[in-house]
């Protein structure tokens, strides 16, 4: 479904709980996490670090051929990774959002008797 397709109320409506979703508490933290997260380049380095060693792991395992140093490296770089402060403080943050978009999800699903967020998922991208 498009927004053209809503009845203009309806879109309004939409466009307003958006604004509100993002301007929430939890919602904003989030956002202001995933700024510092990235805008910390050392963090950014060894994510991407960690995304390549894990990528190598998952050959590795299709090839029936793991090499411990590979699996040692990947979690000497996932413990540095944890160990940055943008990282922590984003993934709390994101729990946070999710604990309270989960809560509206539920309110708003009791209230017109559907799950919200199907309806969303089914109708999205």
């Amino acid at each position: 479904m498009n927004a053209e397709a809503l009845p203009q109320e309806l879109l309004e409506a939409t466009l307003a709980l958006a604004d509100s979703l993002l301007a929430a508490g939890p919602v904003a933290a989030l956002r202001e996490a995933e700024r510092q997260l990235n805008a910390d380049t050392e963090a950014l380095q060894i994510l991407e670090q960690v995304r390549q060693a894990q990528a190598r792991l998952r050959l590795q395992q299709a090839s029936g051929q793991v090499a411990a140093t590979d699996v040692r490296d990947l979690r000497e770089l996932q413990r540095v990774l944890q160990a940055r402060s943008t990282v922590t403080a984003y993934i709390d943050a994101q729990q946070q959002a999710s604990a309270y978009l989960r809560l509206i999800n539920a309110e708003l699903s009791e209230l017109i008797g559907v799950d919200f967020a199907s309806l969303l998922s089914s109708s999205c991208c």
